[in-house]
């Protein structure tokens, strides 16, 4: 009768394996940018908080997924997948342009308002109600924006040394993947940053050749870095791209800050201004005294 013999390790296995057929699996994927991805994993997170005993699974092209990791790490039931390994249990496709449904909104260019409705659809597909109510809701506010990073501490800027204390200007000036700043000028950009490291302490996010710290040059560092980072910087000057929207984060809501974009209003913060050229973002400073 031995082989009938059920051991503590069987016991615990036939336990484990009973309470994952109980658990309801909520799978979504997003084949596109990462921007895409991070808005959407902000959606799922609020899901995830409200609904514990639900597992979220979320598949996204795998060079993404080591930017996106800390935004769901603090969460044990969401998780990552490659959208490559699971061919055939995709889920629901959580790229908002599902059908043309960004393209034919008459808010597709009304950011946060577009966004809510979205939400508020893909919640009802997978059988929730959203979360979000209004446009504050979008900030993000996952913890890995304010734990301790040590990748942070080691950041030199002439002739300062940044160790978490406040300073000047964040420019994130990485190229916008998905064609939002069409109007971007290299030279323009690069001459506002050097006019600006004159007089400010500078950070930017994509190297320029110019004497600045660039975030781009440190390794493994991260877009929740630059969100983390964000915290510390008196104002902001972004490109509407992916590395951007960690910044957009409930501790900088009030924060004076410019994005680059071409058409699309983000409607989230106040004391923002949006731009459609450098030349724009210069009038700006100039304007509110900081140039």
């Amino acid at each position: 009768m031995e082989h009938m013999t059920t051991t503590g390790t069987d016991a615990r296995t036939f336990r484990y394996i009973s309470e994952q057929e109980k658990t309801k699996i909520v799978r979504t994927y997003c084949a596109f940018r990462l921007g895409d991805n991070l808005h959407h994993l902000h959606f799922m997170r609020a899901l995830a908080k409200r609904n514990p005993d639900v597992h979220f699974q979320h598949a996204a092209m795998g060079q993404y997924l080591p930017q996106m990791i800390e935004v769901v790490a603090d969460l044990p039931n969401l998780s990552l997948r490659d959208i490559f390994s699971c061919k055939g249990e995709e889920g629901t496709n959580a790229w908002k342009n599902t059908a043309g449904f960004w393209e034919t909104h008459q808010k597709k260019n009304d950011y946060a308002e577009f966004m809510l409705e979205w939400f508020a659809l893909l919640a009802g597909r997978l059988g929730f109600e959203s979360p979000f109510s209004t446009p504050a809701d979008l900030l993000f506010d996952y913890p890995a924006l304010t734990q301790d990073r040590a990748k942070l501490s080691g950041l030199t800027l002439h002739p300062n040394t940044l160790k978490f204390v406040p300073f000047d200007f964040l420019v994130v000036n990485s190229q916008a993947m998905s064609n939002q700043w069409q109007s971007r000028d290299e030279c323009d950009l690069n001459t506002l940053i050097q006019d600006l490291s004159q007089r400010y302490d500078v950070v930017t996010t994509k190297q320029t050749g110019l004497s600045v710290l660039a975030t781009e040059n440190i390794p493994g560092f991260t877009v929740s870095d630059i969100g983390a980072l964000s915290i510390y910087a008196k104002r902001i000057i972004q490109v509407a791209t992916g590395p951007s929207w960690p910044t957009l984060n409930i501790w900088n809501r009030d924060k004076f800050r410019i994005v680059l974009i071409d058409h699309e209003t983000l409607g989230m913060t106040e004391n923002t201004h949006q731009c459609r050229t450098a030349k724009d973002a210069r009038r700006v400073l100039k304007a509110e005294g900081l140039l």
